[in-house]
């Protein structure tokens, strides 16, 4: 009788079975992560445009009119009377890849 050494490993199926397992479980969570993504952008787009809206209206209450452009919650426009901001702080881009800035209309709203 012959002592066999047995080498310790995973066979050919074991490695299998753990990938496929992995497989499954990627393709389950890859869809929820992409909805999760853009449940966040709509979300913080839509902040952002309270926020803004909420400048514009502070703005008509200390000035007496309408914002030309977004520009004019961050620094005082020439001859305007009233002016009590910034009121707005920080620079807002749109939460999408092309660094897009929100922009006016001429209600005060912010265009979609």
């Amino acid at each position: 009788m012959g002592n066999r050494c047995k080498e310790k490993g995973f066979t050919l199926l074991e490695v299998l079975l753990v990938l496929c397992l992995m497989m499954a479980i990627i393709s389950i969570a890859a869809p929820r992560w992409g909805t999760a993504k853009n449940h966040t952008s709509t979300q913080a787009d839509l902040a952002n445009r309270v926020l803004i809206e909420g400048a514009v209206e502070l703005y008509k209450l200390d000035t007496g009119k309408l914002p030309e452009g977004i520009a004019d919650l961050y620094a005082p426009p020439p001859g305007i009377e009233g002016w009590r901001g910034p009121y707005l702080r920080q620079k807002f881009t749109k939460p999408t890849d092309n660094e897009e800035r929100y922009e006016l209309d001429e209600g005060g709203k912010v265009v979609p």
